[in-house]
């Protein structure tokens, strides 16, 4: 996208936030839950968005919403600093495509473990444990490029971009991590089927 291009970017915001939203809430430490809010956290990667925008343009090399999330996972580190005082290298340095905040596997089980019954938040509740106790023995790799596909809805294209691997290694991968979790599922004695349905590789 080209230098000073910022109404072209603001549309692509506007069509990435939910899924810049779900990345974030996917990484947040525990300890920073209802302390930081992922909206917050992506409101200021899209300003910084269209900063650049309306300067230097976008990275040439990533699409308009790898380009945004990659913004998006700066900010989270920035905000992760701020609120837990880590000292360590400078955030806002530019990084590889694929340097992301740690996953939570508690947030992803806590997504998994949806209910549309009002009465079913002790089963909720349960159920995330179990998921997350599933998604602690998988693969890291197999659980991030699962996270990536399933719940931030990128493409198989996105994730091998993200992972810096081919989309071939990026679709087995992703094989790799709905077996394994199916497998973990059912040694805890939990239905895949709570889970919820997972898209094709």
């Amino acid at each position: 996208m080209a230098a000073g291009n910022s109404e072209a970017i603001e549309q692509e915001i506007a069509s990435a936030r939910p899924r810049l939203v779900a990345a974030v809430r996917l990484r947040l430490p525990p300890s920073l839950r209802g302390r930081l809010d992922p909206s917050d956290v992506v409101q200021e990667a899209c300003e910084e968005a269209i900063r650049r925008a309306r300067g230097s343009g976008i990275d040439p090399r990533l699409s308009a919403y790898l380009w945004l999330r990659f913004l998006t996972m700066q900010q989270l580190q920035i905000a992760q600093r701020r609120h837990l005082g880590a000292a360590s290298r400078d955030a806002r340095r530019e990084r590889s495509l694929g340097e992301t905040c740690e996953l939570s596997s508690e947030a992803v089980a806590a997504e998994f473990a949806t209910t549309s019954t009002p009465s079913g938040a002790a089963m909720k509740n349960e159920r995330a444990e179990l998921l997350r106790a599933a998604l602690e023995r998988i693969d890291p790799v197999a659980r991030e490029v699962l996270a990536l596909r399933h719940f931030e809805g990128l493409t198989n294209s996105e994730a091998a971009a993200i992972l810096n691997v081919s989309p071939a290694t990026a679709s087995r991968c992703y094989s790799t991590a709905l077996l394994q979790l199916k497998t973990e599922l059912a040694n805890l004695g939990l239905e895949p089927s709570a889970t919820g349905s997972a898209s094709s590789p």
